[in-house]
């Protein structure tokens, strides 16, 4: 792993079947193992399978259980198993976003610190905590924030700061918009679809005073950012984050349709990261900085997320 300010860019070989068997099985343990293995692997994506998480679901929702325990990527965290995409991710497969995650365990030196914006149960910077000296997670949904405090309780985690609330251009309050089935799609923005629920008033705070409560100093860091479509917001006001900082590597969701629904697009997106100073890399290429072209083409292939970077 790297632990200076150099990037680690060796890549991974491909493990063994037997080897993924077992991390699977220390990622969730034994029962979720063997769960997961009927469920997602015997029946697929199937109707039988959604009936059967639909079933799970209601159990834990008539019998009132608001949190449970659970091993995601290996970590032990607390969840809301009453909503089907919870059920389905975090209660039922032993591992979530592991290419990822493990991808930045390889690529990001350890001298950097994380901020997690949208954390949403925390399972990046959980998984991260261990690689990390300082992880600051931002979060705004209600049933999120209880589990998110629950689980760095439970661990007792002293270098993990959260701070419930959603990030944005200044400070105040707005309404969240939770979904019904989807714990992972709530938006500081009415989208008017399916299963959106009415709205919560939540916190809001600017980078300034996100900087000045968390006493931010550290001008290396990893920021992932996932705010389902809210992300031009919170970059609007990125400029006291980038005067104390010399490189910052982003991994941000860029979905046009979802960007659409929140008023924006993805091409307006990347014209605001540009006059930031924030360019487009390739991870997987020394996180070199490509042009526009390149990061157009991989939303038009759908890909969720993508890897920015700004050096001062």
């Amino acid at each position: 792993m790297a632990d200076t300010n150099t990037l680690n860019l060796s890549i991974p070989f491909k493990v063994s079947l037997p080897r993924r068997i077992l991390k699977r099985i220390r990622d969730g343990g034994l029962f979720k193992f063997i769960v997961y293995t009927f469920l997602f692997r015997i029946l697929g994506d199937s109707k039988i399978r959604n009936r059967m998480i639909r079933f799970f679901r209601m159990c834990a929702t008539r019998l009132g259980i608001s949190q449970w325990a659970t091993r995601v990527n290996g970590v032990r965290i607390w969840v809301d198993p009453r909503d089907f995409w919870v059920m389905r991710e975090y209660v039922l497969k032993p591992r979530y976003n592991h290419e990822e995650i493990d991808l930045v365990r390889r690529l990001i030196p350890r001298t950097f610190d994380m901020i997690d914006i949208g954390a949403n149960y925390g399972v990046w910077s959980f998984s991260l905590e261990s690689h990390f000296s300082k992880i600051f997670l931002i979060e705004p949904n209600p049933d999120c924030v209880r589990c998110i405090q629950k689980t760095i309780a439970d661990h007792q985690w002293p270098h993990l700061r959260f701070v419930p609330g959603a990030l944005s251009d200044k400070d105040g309050e707005t309404l969240f918009f939770p979904s019904k089935d989807h714990a992972a799609d709530g938006r500081i923005y009415d989208a008017k679809d399916t299963g959106r629920m009415g709205g919560l008033s939540v916190k809001t705070f600017s980078f300034e005073t996100f900087i000045r409560e968390c006493r931010l100093k550290n001008p290396r860091l990893f920021i992932k950012m996932d705010v389902q479509g809210a992300e031009p917001g919170i970059i609007k006001g990125i400029a006291p984050l980038l005067a104390i900082s010399k490189d910052i590597l982003l991994y941000s969701e860029c979905q046009d349709d979802i960007l659409r629904s929140a008023g924006s697009s993805a091409d307006e997106y990347f014209d605001l990261l540009s006059r930031f100073n924030i360019k487009p890399v390739d991870a997987l290429d020394s996180f070199k900085i490509k042009d526009w072209a390149f990061a157009k083409n991989l939303v038009a292939q759908k890909k969720a997320n993508l890897w920015f970077r700004y050096q001062a």
